[in-house]
């Protein structure tokens, strides 16, 4: 029997997804098949609601509909509740259940690189869906103190309201910020655009601190390749991306499988260069 999984967003194209879930699905023993479906955000709740009613296994959901998704499931999972926002469904006895692995995939590769997190200052870049499916499982691990940062205030005062002690700074601030900070993470879609043009907090960062970047691509993105200047611990989200891979799998067959070596497989030659 082949168990049917899908991702649906927009774009969807370009994801590594099927290829991830394919050494899954072998390393499982459970034979899958992995589409990706381009959706719109009118047909988001008729796309699934006919992926499952036919017998589909489970679901990824990517950028823009996770917090759309959210609003759609009958159930969801504390990681879900906390980032208002789902990345991962099934059907548990007749109810669509929506889990969020964004964040606890960040953290599986922040320990596979052994970045720590407790009592550590952190500096987040943004406050779009991927950052509000991190914020939970990182006040999880007691950090000394977290610092969001972006252009838009009040959606970033929104995302705070589930985290307390989590500070809000409007991005013209980063320029001249200079409290040290042990790691910063960026989940700013500028990452994507090819050119990094928001200022670096350089008074802040030293050889010491680690940097994440949520995206990731074949080239070093443009705030890894920024950071490159100031720190040598600089890194994209493609750990990540495997990571939440991984606990998706595991959430819909109930079995675990080693992301690192699907990881290893994809990416032969670690971080891009």
């Amino acid at each position: 029997m082949t168990h049917r999984l899908m991702l649906i967003g927009n774009p969807v194209a370009h994801s590594k997804s099927p290829e991830i879930h394919r050494i899954f699905g072998l390393q499982a023993q459970y034979p899958v098949q992995y589409d990706t479906c381009a959706v719109d955000d009118v047909d988001v709740e008729s796309v699934i609601q006919t992926f499952f009613a036919s017998g589909g296994r489970g679901m990824n959901v990517t950028v823009p509909h996770k917090e759309r998704v959210f609003t759609l499931v009958d159930r969801t999972t504390p990681e879900a509740m906390d980032a208002c926002a789902v990345n991962t469904v099934w059907l548990d006895s007749g109810e669509l259940v929506g889990h969020n692995t964004d964040g606890l995939g960040l953290l599986d590769d922040l320990d596979r690189l052994n970045l720590p997190v407790t009592d550590q200052h952190i500096l987040i870049l943004g406050a779009g869906g991927a950052i509000a499916g991190c914020l939970g499982p990182l006040m999880a691990r007691h950090p000394k103190q977290i610092t969001l940062v972006n252009r838009t205030l009040a959606r970033a005062e929104i995302i705070v309201e589930r985290f307390p002690g989590v500070r809000v700074l409007p991005l013209d601030a980063l320029a001249s910020f200079d409290e040290p900070v042990d790691g910063m993470i960026s989940g700013l879609s500028s990452g994507l655009s090819g050119v990094w043009e928001i200022p670096l907090p350089v008074q802040s960062v030293s050889s010491d601190t680690w940097c994440y970047d949520l995206v990731y691509g074949t080239r070093p993105t443009p705030f890894v390749a920024a950071c490159r200047a100031y720190t040598p611990h600089c890194y994209d989200g493609f750990g990540m991306l495997v990571g939440q891979a991984a606990r998706s799998f595991s959430a819909w067959f109930q079995c675990p499988v080693d992301p690192w070596q699907a990881y290893w497989q994809l990416r032969p030659d670690g971080q891009p260069v």
